[in-house]
């Protein structure tokens, strides 16, 4: 194999990283609600006392890494979409690295 198809096995395909980050985003939308650091973020009481769900605070959550900087602190990066999805990224595209590396 030339040096070009070894790259192209290495890296993750635009499924692969849909995938990845769509169960990062679960998983972060599952942390959220139920830490006791945040939660009750997308399924909050409403004035008479029901669950009520209300996804837009969920995605409010999401954005807001890209116009508050303490969402950068390392205290908060916990709550940090952006930078949870990145990394599960990165570990999913370093762990293929490696399985396509130790397969040779």
């Amino acid at each position: 194999m030339n040096n070009k198809e070894e790259q192209k096995e290495e890296m993750i395909t635009l499924t692969e990283a849909a995938a990845v980050a769509g169960v990062s985003t679960g998983l972060f939308a599952l942390y959220v609600q139920f830490s006791p650091k945040m939660g009750n973020v997308w399924i909050r009481k409403d004035d008479e006392g029901n669950d009520v769900f209300v996804p837009k605070n969920l995605l409010n959550l999401m954005v807001e890494p890209f116009t508050n900087k303490q969402f950068w602190h390392p205290r908060n990066l916990d709550m940090n979409w952006l930078f949870l999805t990145a990394s599960a990224l990165g570990v999913y595209t370093g762990a293929k690295a490696i399985k396509s590396n130790l397969n040779k």
